[in-house]
């Protein structure tokens, strides 16, 4: 994918992707997943 002449700003965008997508799910699972574990005595 580098190789290629846009392969670096290819290679970026899909980090980006995986980055926010990423960032997006851990934060629904925290949302969802907070309060339950706190009830068993996780903080």
């Amino acid at each position: 994918m580098v190789s290629e002449a846009d392969g670096l700003a290819r290679l970026r965008e899909a980090v980006d992707l995986l980055s926010d997508t990423m960032a997006s799910h851990l934060s629904y699972e925290e949302t969802q997943l907070v309060e339950p574990l706190a009830r068993y005595g996780f903080h």
